[in-house]
């Protein structure tokens, strides 16, 4: 392998960290804060793929107003996967919909 491969690999490396460390940053900043249009977010469950190859699952779970609500996003890599959805709730890019599974009590 050349240098030339070796810097461009170094470059994929220290990117997917620096998503990685974005996602804990955003999951720090966003978890359990209200968002502009009243949605707080109380809760991430990530789910493994149920299938090699398969995406990994994001389901985001809050609260607007007195309903509980849901939104999915999903990515091959677990990682990536965790980044993305708190991305797409940052931008309030999620579509949100009502949670036929809240919990109970």
């Amino acid at each position: 392998m050349g240098k030339d491969q070796h810097e461009v690999e170094r470059l994929a490396t220290d990117r997917y960290k620096a998503r990685l460390l974005r996602a804990m940053w955003l999951l720090n900043k966003q978890l359990g804060v209200w968002q502009e249009d009243d949605i707080m977010l109380e809760k991430i469950t990530v789910r493994a793929p149920k299938f090699e190859g398969g995406d990994t699952m994001v389901i985001m779970k809050g609260t607007t107003g007195n309903r509980r609500v849901v939104a999915f996003h999903s990515e091959a890599d677990p990682g990536l996967a965790i980044e993305g959805a708190l991305s797409r709730y940052e931008e309030r890019e999620l579509k949100w919909r009502e949670d036929k599974y809240p919990p109970q009590g």
